[in-house]
């Protein structure tokens, strides 16, 4: 297995864990372009990008997405991932007629806007439990053939990072921790956030083949 090539993939923010679980957590733009280095020096070949407002609220905001995605260029040449996701507070969710706080599309669109190489296509509809409320996250066919699309038009390629079980994760981590080394990164790196795509993507690609399919043709052209 030594000559088995591998991707890493580092999100050192998230979308939603906070500096209040680990204040290690890096969430402003200078903190996690810092903690992208750290692992970049390790081994991460992309880095997914979550973005957070300066009291920590979660945003998709494409200024802020800029900020980061800028300075971490000046200092090294990795694969940027912006979320389109978002997070489960802040500019992100709002009450909705439905009943459902909602992780607002219209917000989330944002992520597309600040330049990277790749955006999450998650092909995600759930309702969600969080700090004992719940949350709909409408990831709806037509609106993943509108990300698709916008994806296109930008020469932005899909990606997507969710594993469909939770022993896949850990099993990716692992994976991944092995591949690259942590004990020679910082203790204030937030290794657990560390995940090597390729289980995730599989299991994901499960989901979302038919859209991949319809629109894979048009990326590669």
């Amino acid at each position: 297995m030594v000559g088995n090539k591998v991707i890493v993939t580092m999100a050192p923010t998230g979308g939603m864990a906070s500096k209040k679980q680990n204040p290690n957590r890096p969430t402003q733009p200078e903190e996690i372009a810092d903690d992208v280095y750290r692992c970049f020096n390790a081994g991460a070949s992309i880095i997914a990008v979550h973005t957070r407002r300066r009291d920590d609220g979660a945003t998709c905001n494409p200024e802020i997405y800029k900020r980061i995605n800028s300075l971490i260029r000046e200092k090294y040449d990795i694969v940027i991932n912006n979320s389109t996701g978002g997070g489960i507070n802040g500019d992100m969710v709002r009450q909705t007629a439905n009943g459902y706080p909602q992780i607002m599309f219209d917000e989330r669109i944002k992520g597309m806007e600040a330049g990277a190489e790749m955006c999450t296509l998650d092909p995600t509809t759930i309702v969600a439990s969080f700090e004992g409320g719940e949350i709909l996250m409408n990831t709806s066919p037509s609106r993943c053939k509108e990300l698709a699309a916008s994806m296109k038009k930008k020469g932005i390629k899909p990606g997507n990072r969710r594993a469909s079980s939770r022993n896949e994760r850990y099993s990716a981590r692992r994976t991944c921790c092995k591949t690259s080394k942590p004990a020679s990164m910082p203790a204030s790196t937030s290794r657990h956030t560390l995940s090597i795509s390729f289980s995730a993507l599989i299991a994901a690609s499960k989901v979302c083949c038919r859209i991949r399919r319809k629109f894979s043709n048009r990326w590669s052209n």
